[in-house]
């Protein structure tokens, strides 16, 4: 189950905290790539690997800074950041004061304790079982506009709000009716968790494409096909159920670096590339 391998990545994070360790090797743990692993951390958690594991690190630091002498610099690198230039800026902008002012005050700070197993904020979710349909869609010309970042407070759909009515006034649209969410990934999701995505319409050509605006051409692939019938808000079941329970087995290979999502009368569609 998707619950149990991300509470098993929680249990290697935890007993590695103090050593120097990559999402990369979390993934391995569990046999996941990292993209796969990152994103249904993602959906079940609500947070980022990274961000798990910097705020235990800075809570178990502040907890070794009141009950120990030790020097700043050495809980710094022992917690695995690079200075403790580093660490104080870290720790001051997640606690609003200083390591060594804490370290003085009497005054408790809220600490982010490893979630008990009975108590953990995985986001409970209805069963989803679908079969996806195979097929060979055409290349594809998008433009739109572009968000790059982790969507940690659902800015994407702020956006979405806010240029859709430009989008959709667009010259030489091929279906008016039918709007793209182009999500794809460079190697700083790995690294950080920041992705792009695009707010699109398909058109003829990228011709005249205004200032403000992005076009892509999606080259002609064959996709697995899911279909979302339900509220747009609970999206991430799909996904859960994609990358967490339908991938894993199947033979099929996707590639990581892209995927699709189709919003038209008829509901929504998420476009899963496969590899040839």
């Amino acid at each position: 189950m998707i619950e149990k391998e991300v509470l098993n990545s929680i249990d290697y994070m935890e007993q590695n905290i103090k050593n120097d360790i990559k999402i990369e090797d979390v993934a391995n743990h569990i046999g996941y790539s990292s993209f796969h692993y990152i994103r249904l951390f993602q959906f079940a958690t609500k947070d980022t690997p990274w961000n798990y594991l910097r705020k235990r690190r800075l809570s178990e630091a502040a907890k070794e800074l009141k009950r120990t002498g030790e020097k700043i610099i050495k809980v710094a690198m022992d917690y695995q950041f690079s200075s403790s230039e580093a660490f104080s800026r870290a720790f001051s902008d997640y606690f609003n004061i200083s390591p060594s002012r804490c370290r003085k005050s009497s005054d408790h700070i809220k600490l982010f304790y490893k979630p008990k197993l009975t108590n953990i904020t995985i986001k409970k979710r209805k069963d989803v079982f679908m079969e996806p349909i195979i097929k060979t869609l055409r290349s594809k010309k998008l433009i739109g506009m572009i968000y790059y970042g982790k969507n940690e407070e659902d800015e994407i759909a702020t956006m979405w709000g806010r240029h859709i009515e430009k989008i959709e006034q667009l010259d030489h649209l091929v279906n008016k009716d039918v709007t793209y969410g182009f999500c794809f990934h460079t190697e700083d999701y790995k690294d950080a968790g920041n992705f792009h995505y695009l707010i699109s319409k398909e058109v003829e050509d990228l011709t005249n494409i205004p200032m403000d605006l992005v076009g892509k051409t999606i080259p002609e692939r064959e996709y697995a096909i899911f279909t979302h019938d339900d509220d747009p808000s609970l999206l991430g079941d799909t996904y859960q159920f994609i990358f967490g329970e339908w991938l894993q087995k199947q033979d099929f290979e996707v590639d990581e670096y892209f995927n699709m999502e189709r919003y038209s009368p008829e509901g929504i569609e998420i476009l899963i590339p496969l590899k040839k």
